[in-house]
């Protein structure tokens, strides 16, 4: 009996833990410095952890195989997503960071300074930096192409693109924005066949062909664009305009805008895409809220806000595909289903009792 009841028990607590096996949003706090983790599609906080070192929790970005969640800052760090602990750690100094970045082999992070003009090389085996790149003005945000090869890094100030050559850690060639104004943003498609390069102070999202390092297109979006996420086929790309609170959706085929999305948030900034492409999370700065749209039909279907939801992440990558880090109490849910296999195991129980009286 013992062992029937163990086995149903079992079976349903497989169910609870396979249940939590979903992407999850790592929400980082510049206000509190604090990263809350929020199991998608549910849209609830699980859990919150701080960052009390020096990382900056508005500057992140995500490990290829998502094992890995890294924060910027005076102190660049090492979130391990099975348990959220601290497993890397380095000082760069009073540069902080304005861009993080990892290579797809997970073996280098790029860090941006627009204070001190450089991008550091961080070796994440060790978490040792081993060199340092003078820039220009103003860089700010960046990111590798899909094979490593090479890393474009953003600059506000002289409104340019710096193409890093990966093996040789110099600036290969700067790539001028033509109509640009306060240069941010990059990301480069899934596919690494072009970039998408915002403008925050013209309202442009310039086009990069990766292969020439040349601008062939440009997009008007809405007010101020920031953040840029493609969806995992590279089919469209999500940008939030932190002026005119709303989401242009760009499809990439032809590079022009299909829908503005309305968030009803104060100063959009953060973007991502959960790995299965369904759903785009987006982190406001001055409401402290994230919008989650439905990819489907581009609608906001909910707004997560409160607890530690304030000044949120708006550089880079924050949605990781694995689950949360267990937790020590269960939800309201997962007791109501340990209630279930404790009522199944009981049932199973009294009916092998009542067969056994029968036969004896």
């Amino acid at each position: 009996m013992a062992r029937l009841f163990s086995i149903t028990l079992l079976f349903f607590l497989s169910g609870v833990l396979s249940a939590q096996a979903q992407p999850t949003a790592y929400i980082g706090s510049n206000n509190n410095n604090t990263v809350s983790i929020v199991d998608v599609p549910t849209n609830r906080v699980v859990r919150v952890f701080s960052l009390n070192n020096g990382s900056s929790a508005d500057t992140s970005d995500v490990s290829s195989d998502s094992m890995f969640i890294y924060y910027g800052g005076n102190t660049v760090t090492a979130i391990d997503t099975s348990t959220t602990g601290i497993v890397g750690q380095v000082v760069v100094g009073n540069a902080g960071s304005n861009g993080i970045a990892v290579s797809p082999d997970g073996t280098v992070l790029y860090v941006t300074s627009s204070i001190t003009d450089t991008l550091t090389v961080i070796r994440t085996s060790d978490f040792t930096v081993t060199d340092t790149i003078p820039l220009g003005p103003g860089p700010d945000n960046l990111a590798f192409t899909p094979d490593g090869a090479k890393a474009y890094v953003t600059d506000q100030v002289d409104n340019l693109l710096y193409v890093i050559d990966a093996a040789t850690l110099t600036v290969s060639l700067t790539i001028p924005i033509p109509g640009g104004s306060l240069v941010r943003n990059i990301c480069v498609a899934p596919n690494g066949q072009f970039a998408y390069v915002s403008s925050t102070g013209s309202n442009i999202v310039s086009v990069i062909d990766t292969t020439t390092d040349t601008v062939i297109d440009t997009v008007t979006v809405g007010d101020s664009p920031r953040n840029i996420a493609f969806t995992p086929d590279g089919a469209f790309a999500y940008v939030p305009n932190g002026s005119s609170d709303d989401v242009s959706v760009i499809r990439t085929s032809d590079h022009t805008v299909v829908d503005t999305i309305p968030t009803d948030q104060d100063t959009p900034h953060g973007v991502d895409v959960t790995p299965d492409g369904q759903f785009v999370y987006v982190t406001a700065i001055f409401s402290d809220d994230v919008a989650v749209i439905r990819t489907s039909d581009n609608t906001v279907i909910d707004t997560i806000s409160g607890g530690q939801l304030d000044g949120l992440v708006d550089n880079g990558r924050f949605i990781v595909n694995a689950p949360p880090p267990v937790r020590s109490i269960p939800t309201l849910g997962e007791w109501g289903m340990i209630a279930m296999a404790c009522i199944l195991g009981l049932a199973a129980y009294k009916a092998m009792t009542r067969r056994r009286a029968k036969t004896a």
